[in-house]
């Protein structure tokens, strides 16, 4: 049986009120590196 591994994106906004809300909907990346690749300029 062949195992793989799913790779998904996911961000989160903080309200005024402290609570984290998902900034959009999770992605299905192809990689762990695309996905800390696009996360790193999500953030800057």
């Amino acid at each position: 049986m062949a195992t793989g591994k799913l790779v998904v994106l996911a961000a989160f906004s903080k309200t005024d009120e402290g609570q984290l809300v998902p900034a959009f909907e999770p992605r299905l990346v192809d990689t762990e590196e695309r996905a800390i690749r696009e996360a790193r300029l999500m953030a800057s």
